[in-house]
Parts: structure tokens; sequence; C-alpha cells
């Protein structure tokens, strides 16, 4: 592509400054096709008193075009995609640019997301472009994230909306990665099953620091009102009957984590009867945390609070999902549907639920053998269940049962 007639676009118009030009040298690529001058180095140029530019003059400059561009699509769709109820709009618009000139890990956090909205929502972008801004998203992710773990260790009335703010941008980013890479080529080695999971440990995070921190964000004249929105709208939004295939799948889990379980009588080892209890309750929450997710989707005044179910699954369903255990995946694999529906109305979740489900499926039913759950009519119906909700099977499809 010629760097003098490139289409028009903040990234694509050459600057006419190197070479390479300013645009050329951010977007990362070596064959800018500006002609060589004699004075066209920088350090030619700067000996000989020219008025050119320097290069980082022309780096600095073209970088800062390129955050007046990530800022503008923040400030106009971006933080839309955060917005859970309508009192989210004016804060996120407003204020969260305003904060992120205190603390720049804030700032990168917005630059990052915004970068791949555009990446993954940007129908005029070539595979060039979304590369370009994919690249620039994972460098301000990767130096907010810094910046944000230094900022944990000091939570501060002063830092206190930033980091709320940036945990759940932070969430955002991790979801939306992977469906970039798929874009541009990159590696997909890392699975999205490993992927989630450590989601989970960035969402768990999320919800402490709001809880850890509820009474301070409570009285935040800005923070304040969306909270108190939410909240309400949590409590007093009247509730109607799930539908039918919904309360099955429901129905059908708790049958599957209470047959997973069995419990030592009483003449059995204590210890071993106290960790069985322990594991059942886990279980039992993580299904309730569904419920409640299903119930609140199907209420749609609160876009997106599928996304809460890590902070209110039980308290040992994170750790027995990073063991692979089969009754967690299966649960997981409800949650993964979730995130289906969120992706219809939503772009980071766009892909992520329907990948998530397919891999979690296909590894239940290569292993189904392994664990005496899977020969129960509940764990195939559940499995093809979640497959047809994704798109993969549908009503006339029967999966194969050895």
């Amino acid at each position: 592509m010629d760097a003098r007639t490139a289409k028009d676009g903040m990234l694509n118009q050459c600057d006419e400054e190197g070479p390479p030009c300013g645009n050329c040298y951010v977007r990362g690529l070596e064959d800018c096709s500006l002609p060589h001058s004699q004075s066209a180095t920088p350090q030619d140029a700067s000996s000989a008193g020219s008025p050119n530019k320097t290069a980082s003059s022309v780096v600095s400059e073209s970088l800062h075009k390129l955050e007046l561009e990530l800022m503008h699509r923040w400030a106009t769709s971006t933080y839309k995609s955060l917005c859970t109820i309508p009192e989210d709009e004016q804060w996120l618009r407003d204020g969260v640019p305003r904060w992120g000139l205190k603390h720049e890990f804030l700032l990168h956090g917005v630059f990052s997301i915004s970068a791949l909205e555009i990446a993954l929502c940007d129908n005029k972008a070539t595979v060039d472009d979304t590369k370009i801004y994919f690249k620039h998203a994972l460098e301000y992710y990767d130096r907010a994230s810094r910046a944000y773990r230094a900022e944990l260790a000091n939570i501060t009335p002063a830092n206190l909306k930033g980091v709320f703010v940036f945990s759940s941008i932070a969430v955002l980013i991790n979801m939306a990665i992977p469906q970039c890479e798929r874009l541009v080529g990159g590696d997909e080695s890392q699975d999205i099953l490993g992927r989630m999971i450590a989601l989970f440990h960035l969402l768990q995070k999320a919800s402490h620091i709001v809880i850890n921190n509820l009474e301070a964000l409570m009285s935040d004249p800005e923070a304040a009102p969306a909270i108190k929105a939410g909240l309400e709208a949590l409590h007093t939004a009247p509730s109607k009957p799930l539908c039918r295939d919904v309360e099955t799948a429901l129905s059908r889990a708790n049958t599957i984590v209470e047959a997973s379980i069995p419990i030592p009588t009483e003449e059995a080892d204590a210890t071993a009867q106290e960790e069985a209890l322990s594991r059942l309750h886990s279980h039992r929450v993580t299904v309730s945390a569904l419920r409640m997710c299903f119930v609140e989707d199907s209420k749609e005044m609160i876009k997106g609070l599928a996304i809460a179910f890590p902070s209110l699954s039980g308290p040992n369903f994170a750790v027995e999902l990073k063991r692979s255990e089969p009754v967690a995946m299966f649960l997981m694999m409800h949650w993964g549907v979730l995130l289906h529906h969120l992706g219809q109305i939503i772009w980071w979740a766009k892909t992520i639920g329907r990948r998530l489900v397919l891999e979690i499926s296909e590894i239940l039913l290569q292993t189904q053998s392994e664990t005496e759950l899977g020969g129960l009519t509940e764990w195939l119906d559940g499995i093809a269940w979640a497959k047809r909700e994704v798109g993969e099977l549908n009503d006339d499809n029967n999966m194969n049962r050895p």
C-alpha cells in the first residue's frame, strides 16, 4: 500500500514525515513508500538544522493522534458496552476520561478496550487495520495492568473509582482478546477454558473490590447513583417464570450435583464427611447462582448480569474448575450459554460463550467413560441442550451415545 495514497483514517494517513512516516512507524510497517531524501534521517535533519521533525517527535505526534481517536471512540461508542443500566451512561462517558487524567492505568485501560472495539467492530477495517489496533490494545493493556497491580496494594479514596472501573474494563478486555486473536491469525494454542478460568479470578477480584469498598463507593456523588439504581433494579424488578428449557436444564444440573457427591455415613471418617458436605454445598450455591443469572437475564433490566456469576458461585467452585472436576465443568458450560446470550447484544462477548460451550462439551464427551455421571441421561441431555442453545445442534439432532 502506498503511504501517500492510503485510504482515509487516522492510522492510515501518511504524515509525510520520514521515512518511515510516523503512522507507518506506529503501525509497525517496514515498507513505508515515502521516498527517501538527503535529509531523511533524524540525525541528518538535526545536524543540518533542518526544520524537519525528529523521529521521536513524529512518533509522539502519531501516538497523540491515535489516543485522540481512541478517546473519541470511548466517548461516542465504547463506554456504552459497559453500561448495565441507563444510570451508568453519564458517569462512564464523562467521569471515566476525567479520572483517567489522574490515573494513567485507567486511561490506558480506556485506550485498550477502545482499540479492541475498533478492531472487532469497525466494518471498514482491513485485516492489517485489525492487527494494528489489536497490537496497540495489547500494549496499552500491558502498561495498564502493571500499574493497576501496584494500585491494588494501596486502595485509597483518591484511586478507588479508578481501580473500581478498571477492574471491570480488564474483564472485558480479556474476553475480547481471544476474539481478536482469531481475526488476526494469532496464537490460539491456549484453550478458551483456560482463559476463562483466569478470567474467573479477575471477576472475583473485581467483586472483592466492590464489597470491601462498598460504603465508600455508595457515598461517592458520581458512582453512588448508578450503584443504587442497579441494586434497586436487582431487588424490585418483577420476576417472570423461566422458559421450560432453562428450567429443565437447571433441574438437570441439580440432579447431577446431588448424584455426584455421596455423603459418607456418620460411622465414616468425620473429615471425609465434612469435605463431602462442603463440596455439595459449593455446587448447590453454584446452581443457585446460575438460576439467578438466568432469571435476571430474562428480566432484561440489568444488561450483562451474567458476568457476575463467578462472584456468586460456590466457595470452592473455582478450585474444582481449575482441577477440571467434571461437575464443575458441567456447570461452567451453563455459564457459557449465558455468555452466548450476552454475546448477541454486546461485542466483547460475541463468540466467547459458544466457544466455551463447545470446548467443554467436547471434553465432557471424551471423558464421560471416566466418570459414573457419564452414563446418566441428565448428563448427556445437559450437554445436548447447551450445544443447541449456542446453535451447534437443532432439535432434530441426536448426539451419539455410547
